[in-house]
């Protein structure tokens, strides 16, 4: 009889700046979770116990003792991990790779089409589905070959609460059955409760995570606002799929702050693509408008935030906003003041590809911008993706102060930052939108 092989991944960490701060790291079979602030170097470790990255960063070194041959990553950004230009072609690729037998990969990939959490046709683009969406897909192909190591970078973001805990039952199920190690990088302090053990990574340490009372937000007093949205019988969708809004009709008066929460795929995204008018409803009508029936000049950041700007550098973007009139030549200079106070060093990034940003720090970079700007609305897409707890506490407290005179949606699975900073909530689900009585917010009469 052959004797039982452990799966184990063993590695040290040395912190060479700052002395005596160094960690062996023993991992067995199960879900072990690293937490950390966004930039304290959670995508580097992730590269580097990888082998998909040869330089180290300056803050620590790293060493390997022991390591599973058969590792599969899910990155951050779920763009940067699709390969085809159909969900049926993603789904079977990984087994087309590692798989010769035909039938095996056919009935492999009708168990893989099970897991699907949502309903949608084999043949539909990648591209169309939400970001919660795509980060399903990449994880249900990274373990659709079972390798004995997953390690996954914050890649379960865009879930709301619930889909999250599906998936992860899931992952739970795949870890017992195939004896895998899965280490998950995150941002959310929450995500914590859900490892066999618990770490935390910062610019001078990892350590094993010691558990505090949970934090809260701190509220906040809004300003009056005159934001208004009126939907009336709206219906809508995407070609060959079916309704994704049937007859849906709404109305807010006088927000300052609205926010829009729901399920994965239930329609976040896309009711902000009709309220801007990229898409236009099958029937009815959607409306924004300001006091006096003004219609609003509006300002968005995709969930994807390199999509605002493409191949162009954030210094290519202010120079285009001084250009248009959008962005006064006084409000420069404090816009990069702000961002210097942020911790967001202007100068290594301004020449940069959006691409070759980190994603909180562009998420970030962009929201100082577009909040310096001369427009009405500022419509943000899971602004919190990738923050870690201060850094989603600091982004609070500065949309507050922004909206002392502009107004804001946001559109996000973190319910309770949005409880936070908004005043009217809309939770989408199951095709309508449902009156809020989530608020905590105080809004003035004034």
């Amino acid at each position: 009889m052959g004797l039982f092989v452990i799966n184990t991944l063993i590695f040290t960490i040395d912190f060479t700046r700052f002395s005596g701060n160094s960690t062996k790291v023993n991992l067995e079979p199960g879900l072990h979770v690293i937490y950390g602030e966004s930039g304290v170097g959670k995508s580097s470790l992730v590269h580097h116990l990888s082998g998909t990255h040869g330089k180290y960063p300056g803050n620590f070194d790293l060493e390997i003792q022991k390591c599973p041959n058969l590792i599969q990553i899910v990155l951050q950004n779920p763009d940067s991990q699709i390969v085809s230009d159909t969900i049926d072609g993603e789904l079977a690729f990984s087994l087309e790779c590692n798989q010769t037998d035909s039938s095996a990969i056919q009935s492999i990939f009708s168990e893989l089409k099970k897991e699907l959490p949502f309903s949608v046709k084999g043949s539909r683009h990648p591209v169309t589905l939400s970001g919660g969406e795509k980060e399903i897909l990449n994880i249900i192909t990274a373990f659709s070959t079972a390798p004995e190591l997953i390690i996954m970078d914050d890649c379960l973001s865009f879930l709301n609460h619930r889909t999250k805990n599906f998936m992860l039952e899931n992952i739970q199920q795949k870890i017992y059955k195939n004896n895998q190690i899965v280490l998950w990088f995150t941002s959310d302090i929450d995500d914590l409760q859900y490892g066999v053990s618990h770490w935390e990574l910062s610019l001078s340490a990892l350590s094993q995570f010691t558990w505090n009372e949970k934090p809260m937000y701190p509220g906040c007093t809004l300003k009056k606002g005159s934001l208004n949205l009126e939907i009336d019988s709206m219906s809508f969708a995407y070609k060959d799929e079916k309704n994704l809004f049937n007859q849906l009709s709404c109305r807010i008066n006088n927000s300052r702050s609205m926010g829009i929460v729901g399920a994965n795929g239930s329609g976040k995204t896309t009711l902000a693509s009709l309220m801007l008018g990229i898409n236009h409803p099958d029937s009815g009508a959607i409306q924004l408008k300001l006091a006096g029936g003004v219609v609003p000049t509006i300002a968005y950041l995709d969930q994807f935030p390199e999509r605002l700007i493409g191949e162009k550098t954030l210094e290519n973007l202010l120079q285009e906003f001084l250009r248009i009139g959008k962005l006064q030549v006084h409000l420069h200079k404090k816009c990069i003041t702000v961002m210097e106070r942020t911790q967001i060093k202007w100068d290594l990034i301004r020449n940069k590809s959006s691409y070759d940003i980190p994603w909180s720090i562009l998420r970030i970079a962009l929201i100082v911008i577009l909040t310096h700007c001369e427009f009405d609305l500022l419509i943000l897409d899971e602004p919190t993706f990738g923050l870690g707890w201060k850094q989603k506490i600091n982004l609070l407290k500065y949309l507050q102060r922004y909206l002392k005179q502009k107004h804001l949606i946001v559109i996000s699975h973190d319910v309770e930052f949005i409880k936070t900073i908004c005043d009217e909530v809309l939770p989408l689900d199951n095709d309508s939108i449902i009156p809020s009585d989530l608020k905590r917010i105080e809004r003035e009469d004034t």
